[in-house]
């Protein structure tokens, strides 16, 4: 049996990242240079913190796909941080956010966090109705194993 860490797959997260972003980014131009950025960020990461808030995901909730997507999110933001950090300390001038004019970069990396950040709260209110319904369910089935004893 594959562990957790196995099953979040790179190429999915990033699949699961592009979606999100052309959800979320209307003006093309914008939505494209994000686009690039996605592809320069998975070849510089190995998605290290998404995979693991996936993984904790997966084990409170064992939903495969929405890991996937957890992952994606927290990606996004991480994303939005290598570029604010990156054009705070102008270092790394070889990325394209670094190349962009800097009212675009700013744009990029606040868009991608209000991206994550609404992918990731839309997941977990996700995650709270399914437990919810878990738990009415549970109570529903005591109380029946309760009223069951009483009746015979």
């Amino acid at each position: 049996m594959q562990g957790v860490a196995e099953m979040i797959e790179k190429e999915a997260v990033k699949m699961q990242m592009k979606e999100i972003v052309t959800a979320s980014f209307s003006v093309p131009s914008l939505k494209e240079s994000v686009l690039t950025s996605i592809e320069e960020h998975t070849k510089q990461s190995d998605f290290l913190y998404g995979c693991l808030a996936g993984m904790h995901y997966q084990i409170f909730s064992e939903e495969v796909k929405e890991s996937e997507r957890i992952a994606a999110s927290v990606e996004l933001m991480m994303l939005a941080g290598d570029m604010l950090d990156d054009l705070m300390d102008q270092d790394s001038l070889e990325t394209s956010w670094s190349k962009a004019p800097l009212t675009t970069s700013f744009h990029m990396a606040i868009g991608l966090l209000l991206a994550g950040q609404k992918q990731l709260r839309i997941c977990l209110s996700m995650m709270k109705k399914t437990r919810t319904i878990y738990f009415m369910l549970y109570i529903w089935a005591s109380r029946v194993t309760y009223m069951k004893k009483w009746m015979i």
